[in-house]
């Protein structure tokens, strides 16, 4: 980013602090170092062995997109291995026989710039047991969001494990990864005989 300020005599000086600090440069125009986050200089003019009072603030404004994972409005971290209710990433009892379960997911752009989506990727021991059935928009404006939808349906009993991985623009969370569960299940029939069997009984009757 450059920076320019102007003196009425002497050099002109960057600070990284109002106070103290380091000097980080001189002169006008002022180019920072490579900076990812809106960031704040202090100017202060020389001129033989006088020194301005005080130093000026220059804020150098970065704008980037950051992204936020949200299930039923509760924030989901990157790289959350561990599911929960709370957020819809455990996805809870299925009936492997003829159940689904559909939880939605919202992606928030809580930065200044607009976020690009450039991926949703599902991975992981159980990857084939959920798809995404709802895709998000391919671009989320600032203060705006955009949801998927992910859909459970258990090939087998027991505990059904994937990962979820959205590749965006984002500068520090690129690959923004969490993990999803849900659990396969035999629903029993009325008295106790289970769906499958009851079934069976039905077609030989």
């Amino acid at each position: 980013v450059t920076l320019g300020a102007t003196a009425s005599a002497g050099t002109i000086n960057w600070y990284d602090a109002l106070t103290g600090g380091s000097l980080v440069g001189t002169g006008t125009p002022f180019v920072t170092p490579s900076i990812s986050n809106t960031t704040t200089y202090y100017v202060s003019s020389t001129n033989g062995s006088c020194t301005s009072s005080s130093r000026v603030a220059v804020t150098a404004t970065v704008y980037n997109p950051e992204i936020n994972i949200t299930g039923i409005g509760n924030s989901i971290l990157n790289n959350d291995f561990l599911p929960s209710i709370a957020d819809e990433t455990d996805f809870r009892n299925v009936d492997v026989a003829s159940g689904t379960n559909p939880n939605t997911f919202t992606i928030q752009n809580l930065g200044t710039l607009t976020l690009n989506i450039t991926g949703i990727n599902i991975t992981g021991t159980n990857a084939l047991d959920y798809i995404m059935t709802t895709s998000p928009s391919a671009s989320v404006a600032v203060g705006n969001d955009t949801t998927f939808t992910i859909t459970f349906n258990p090939s087998a009993l027991g505990l059904r494990t994937a990962i979820i991985t959205i590749t965006s623009d984002d500068l520090d969370e690129s690959s923004y990864v969490f993990y999803i569960q849900g659990t396969g299940i035999n629903v029993k029939a009325p008295g106790g005989v289970d769906s499958d069997l009851q079934l069976w009984l039905k077609s030989t009757a």
